[in-house]
């Protein structure tokens, strides 16, 4: 069975079987003589907590995985490791925090769930690496406290590669740049952490890289356009051309490809070429700001598939796929994974919220009825025990009935299509999803590094480009065919310096 940070693939999402993580954190001065219970919910913030912070640090402190050191300076004037007896659990949750105090907290890691693809290496050398990521999955993802996490692409590269080292050049790679979650395309490591620095650093330079991505915009784009437009991010998250005294130069230059045929026949394919840095969601927001947004990009694109067509073809490409987070296969892989005695812990509420999700209890999704319906499954599954685990085996034994009911029958459904799954009410609220896409592409990367002159471009079209060019259409086709294709880096080194 899996063991901690293993990997489990249901439904088309890569799981991470949860695992215990120790950090040490410390309290800001801002935060001496507050309580806990404050210090605690401001300091220590992570995705996927169930409950608000009072059920869920008093579950912490009761199971013993939050302790406190004070006057840790004093102790320790020259710094280096607190020892393990300075902490102690403090006496309840209202106490106050006292002077140059230290949390030293034992979190069960459940790590967000991502689309399953791995990605594809398109070059390496000695210092670089290429690669093709797949939409859906983050390049890198700090999931806590000093914890990068297991579900995200450098992870996972550098553990398939760990799985098959075959020499010296097999290290760990680190990222020299990002590409969003949803967005796919080229991506760079490097071999080694100064590697990578020292990349980044050269890339800043005017002349040493060049980017060109795919879209699909929503609206008609007839000409080149030329976006020169400051960008910061506001207050929301999202990057914006409002200005302000913390706006950074940027431009982007938008080519047409073609348009598409119905029913995508309101969308056009475009190209775009950053001609000056590439800030944080750049495309995005520029293509938004000149009303052409990426056509199911529900972040710049806040109309998204409402707007485009109400035919059911269309429907999973508008909203980016993806899968309903904890839906289980007919075996109930993923329920048994989570309900394994060693793995499950009864004191975690996560631990029971995933259980509930992943048994179909519909609770589990409705924002009033999550934290009971999580406390209710972790005593559940604590009480008893082995008893769950082998309702666990039930259901893959009852999986494996129904799905074979379904191919003898061919009708799809496998049960009385009742929807009844037996558990409360909760039946309003829909299950989030992961592994969605968004229609941008990192078609090629070119770099000046170390005295190498890189071009790398993606294994081929994504498919909402196909889709429009027809099946014959490949990468080199298209890229060849843009305007800038004949450029040297030096000729778009001047233009990021214009």
């Amino acid at each position: 069975m899996p063991a901690p940070r293993d990997y489990v693939v249901v439904n088309g999402l890569r799981y991470v079987q949860p695992y215990f993580h120790t950090f040490d954190i410390r309290v800001s001065d801002k935060r001496v003589g507050s309580s806990v219970l404050a210090a605690l919910d401001e300091q220590v913030r992570f995705q996927g907590r169930v409950g608000d912070g009072r059920e869920h640090w008093a579950r912490e402190l009761a199971s013993g995985r939050v302790r406190l050191a004070s006057d840790v300076r004093r102790r320790l004037p020259t710094g280096g490791e607190i020892p393990e007896e300075w902490f102690a659990a403090p006496v309840s949750l209202d106490a106050p925090v006292p002077p140059d105090s230290f949390f030293r907290v034992v979190r069960h890691v459940h790590e967000p769930c991502v689309g399953c693809e791995v990605p594809r290496v398109l070059l390496e050398d000695s210092k670089l690496v290429f690669v093709d990521k797949p939409a859906g999955v983050p390049t890198l993802a700090g999931c806590g406290p000093k914890l990068q996490g297991e579900n995200n692409a450098t992870r996972l590269l550098n553990r398939t590669r760990a799985e098959n080292a075959t020499g010296a050049d097999d290290g760990e790679l680190f990222a020299v740049n990002r590409i969003d979650k949803p967005v796919s395309g080229v991506w760079i490591l490097a071999k080694g952490s100064r590697l990578a620095a020292r990349c980044r650093a050269a890339l800043a330079k005017p002349g040493h890289e060049t980017k060109t991505y795919l879209a699909r915009v929503r609206g008609a784009v007839v000409g080149p356009i030329r976006i020169d437009a400051p960008l910061s991010v506001g207050a929301d998250g999202r990057a914006t051309t409002s200005g302000g005294a913390d706006a950074k130069p940027a431009v982007t230059l938008v080519h047409p490809v073609a348009r598409y045929p119905p029913p995508w026949d309101d969308c056009t394919l475009v190209a775009c070429r950053l001609e000056r840095s590439g800030r944080f969601h750049q495309i995005r927001c520029h293509l938004a700001s000149v009303g052409v947004p990426i056509a199911n990009d529900a972040t710049y694109n806040e109309s998204g598939a409402e707007e485009s067509t109400n035919d059911s073809s269309t429907r999973a490409i508008d909203d980016g796929g993806g899968t309903e987070v904890y839906a289980d296969d007919d075996d109930g892989t993923l329920l048994a994974s989570i309900t394994e005695p060693g793995v499950f812990a009864a004191t975690c509420l996560e631990c029971g919220w995933a259980a509930a999700a992943a048994a179909g209890d519909r609770r589990a999704f409705d924002p009033r009825l999550r934290a009971a319906c999580a406390a209710e499954w972790c005593d559940r599954v604590g009480r008893d025990g082995g008893t769950e685990w082998e309702r666990a085996q039930d259901v893959k034994r009852r999986g494996n009935v129904k799905r074979r009911r379904r191919e003898r029958d061919g009708d799809g459904s496998g049960d009385d299509g009742s929807g009844d799954d037996g558990f409360g009410d909760g039946s309003a609220a829909e299950r989030p999803r992961a592994g969605t896409s968004i229609d941008l592409h990192s078609a090629e990367y070119r770099i000046w590094f170390d005295g190498a002159e890189y071009k790398v471009r993606s294994e081929a079209l994504p498919a909402f480009a196909i889709r429009a060019l027809g099946a014959d259409a490949t990468i080199d086709g298209v890229v060849d065919a843009l305007p800038w294709a004949g450029e040297g880096l030096e000729a778009a080194g001047r233009a990021r310096r214009k």
